[in-house]
């Protein structure tokens, strides 16, 4: 859930390009992980970076969604 609230933060700071702003939160969740690697109480996994994934993929699947839902609402057409 964090990451999906994160990935909010980064969409909305780069509301023009989605693609940038779901690759900066998968990038920052990568660099939390290999940062934890160098902290010797912490320690970093391959499962936790595809949770961190799996949170930013969640928030823009359902945030494409709604958009969706909002433009079937409006009768607006869809590009393909």
């Amino acid at each position: 859930m964090a990451f999906a609230g994160l990935s909010l933060l980064f969409d909305l700071a780069f509301s023009k390009s989605k693609p940038v702003a779901l690759s900066l939160a998968l990038l920052y969740g990568v660099a939390v992980e290999v940062m934890q690697l160098t902290v010797s109480t912490r320690q970093g996994s391959i499962g936790d970076v595809i949770a961190d994934m799996a949170g930013s993929l969640c928030y823009y699947y359902v945030f494409q969604t709604w958009c969706r839902a909002q433009l079937t609402k409006l009768s607006v057409p869809l590009k393909p």
